[in-house]
């Protein structure tokens, strides 16, 4: 992996005492659809023009250059940058800290006078503030490392599909989906580690919504007002409790319904598949929670979205209609001082 970059300047200007920016490059993504809409763009003499019109708008986190036009769009957030544009002239930087006498403006996620607290995950965040949706730097007390998740209004975003964007192969290993793949937030899955860190918070409880969007653009949604998950030794197998929704746009029960029950059920990949007689993960092309049965799952997110595989499925009560977008998010919901 090659270093990171870091550019730190000094701005001064009249109306206010010295500023000091640092900036990293961070990486340039092609897809058909972007992870944030820019909050501005428009022409630049070069890279560093660019920075230090980011640096002196608060709002900005991060930043993408292009050479070819030139160009320069900011953005409210994230570490990396997403386009549907010619990516070879392009280069991104993401806003580290922007400091003066008064203090210092901090990446979404990061906090105090030199942003050296970071919050521990979208709660934390939704509470100094963060309540729009917005890809934030999390760091449970558990996680060796810090890593960007899509937040809104506390709740994580574990899995996102979408039709709209560049196509992501979920039919991964274990390894991969212990670790995380894709474009965080789009098609992309946040990984058993992060995960297990984020439900690993102390004396707290946990709901899991289920969010679909299907092709006539209605949405529908299923919640579980408790949920847990198992250790890579048992196989990430889940516990759900509490099965509730809107009345007018309720999903129906295929996680733990009376048709097929996939609670203690362990996770299945290709090459760590449970289902023994069955081969599910093989059968379908993706990762899920498999019961060793003819049938599967009356559930499946995993899948393809354009009808080269097995599309993504949530049978009880959508049968087989065509998905637009799907998430899996979790809210921590209680904490005890216990």
């Amino acid at each position: 992996m090659a270093p990171l970059l870091v550019f730190m300047f000094v701005l001064r200007s009249l109306s206010e005492a010295s500023k000091v920016s640092q900036f990293t490059k961070t990486n340039v993504i092609y897809d058909t659809c972007f992870s944030t809409d820019g909050m501005q763009e428009g022409s630049t003499r070069d890279d560093t023009d660019c920075m230090i019109d980011c640096s002196d708008n608060v709002d900005c986190k991060r930043l993408m250059y292009c050479s070819s036009e030139p160009s320069c769009t900011s953005y409210i957030d994230g570490n990396d940058c997403i386009t549907d544009r010619e990516t070879v002239n392009c280069t991104c930087y993401k806003k580290d800290m922007d400091c003066n006498e008064s203090g210092c403006d901090c990446p979404l996620g990061y906090y105090g006078d030199k942003c050296e607290h970071i919050f521990s995950d979208c709660v934390d965040a939704a509470e100094h503030g963060v309540q729009q949706e917005a890809l934030v730097s999390i760091q449970p007390t558990s996680a060796t490392e810090p890593f960007e998740i899509l937040c809104s209004g506390g709740w994580a975003t574990i899995l996102y599909r979408t039709k709209r964007c560049q196509p992501e192969n979920f039919n991964r290993t274990l390894i991969e989906y212990e670790n995380g793949f894709g474009n965080v937030p789009r098609n992309s899955w946040i990984g058993f580690h992060h995960l297990l860190s984020m439900l690993s918070f102390p004396w707290s409880q946990f709901t899991l919504n289920i969010f679909i969007i299907i092709g006539d653009h209605s949405f529908c949604q299923a919640y579980y007002s408790y949920f847990t998950m198992a250790s890579k030794e048992e196989g990430y197998f889940f516990r759900v409790g509490g099965y509730y929704g809107p009345d007018a746009n309720l999903c129906g029960n295929s996680m733990t319904g009376v048709g097929l029950n996939l609670e203690y059920v362990p996770f299945s990949t290709y090459d760590q598949d449970y289902t023994t007689n069955n081969h599910c993960a093989s059968q379908y092309g993706g990762g899920w929670w498999f019961a060793d049965n003819e049938n599967c799952s009356r559930s499946f997110l995993t899948g393809t979205m354009d009808g080269s595989g097995t599309d993504n499925f949530w049978l009880d009560d959508l049968g087989n209609v065509k998905f637009r977008r799907a998430q899996i998010r979790i809210l921590r919901t209680i904490q005890t001082d216990e």
